[in-house]
């Protein structure tokens, strides 16, 4: 029998510990007794890519040629799970997005998601989205959805957040925090740009944003 309780706490490992792949490997293992096979052989499919990808660099040109064949069989899996079941994983990342607004493709090892004028594009590593890159509205009306079940580490914003206006205290709360920086790292950027990344930071701690003008 499933239980929402065992899924969610092994998964709440993963996003509790986001650089331990053995418990992203036991979530897999917990998938594909509860008939998730295909979302549990995509996390396996990307751990092991990780890997291979960071001993093709270690490694002289000499000892590539075995590690190249198993990162191309590897990429080639992960492409044909992402055509297949990318779209329906997406829409359990994003329950707030309407369905119609979904589509898919790849572009480049990234997956474009869902979207309006300016599409999402969502990049899947180890088997879960880590990099966002959005609008502010699809990103602040998701937010919340998404961390709940994938561990974000950078979120691209294609638009500047809408605080609205940004009173005195957030501006003394941000000086505050810049006392220790050399004025020199930030002279030349906006100060309500710097405030605004702050403030995102500071609310969804642990995500660095980059935002429109700091790109």
């Amino acid at each position: 029998m499933v239980t929402v309780d065992e899924r969610q706490g092994l998964l709440q490992a993963v996003l509790d510990a986001p650089d331990d792949d053995a418990l992203r490997l036991i979530f897999a293992d917990w998938l594909e007794e509860h008939g998730e096979a295909e979302r549990a052989e995509f996390i396996r499919v990307q751990c092991e890519l990780a890997v291979v990808h960071k001993r093709l660099h270690d490694l002289s040109q000499s000892e590539v040629e075995g590690d190249y064949d198993r990162w191309a069989e590897l990429r080639q899996r992960e492409s044909e799970l992402l055509e297949g079941f990318a779209l329906y994983w997406l829409l359990d990342a994003f329950p707030a997005i309407e369905p119609e607004r979904f589509e898919y493709r790849q572009e480049n090892g990234r997956v474009v998601g869902f979207g309006g004028a300016i599409l999402t594009t969502v990049a899947f590593r180890r088997g879960f989205v880590e990099h966002v890159t959005s609008t502010w509205d699809d990103w602040d009306t998701c937010a919340d959805a998404v961390l709940a079940c994938q561990p974000v580490r950078k979120v691209k914003l294609t638009d500047m957040p809408k605080w609205g206006f940004i009173d005195s205290d957030m501006q003394i709360a941000y000086l505050r925090s810049q006392r220790h920086h050399c004025e020199a790292d930030t002279h030349d950027i906006p100060v309500g740009m710097l405030i605004a990344k702050f403030l995102v930071e500071k609310k969804w701690r642990g995500i660095t944003f980059d935002l429109p003008d700091d790109m």
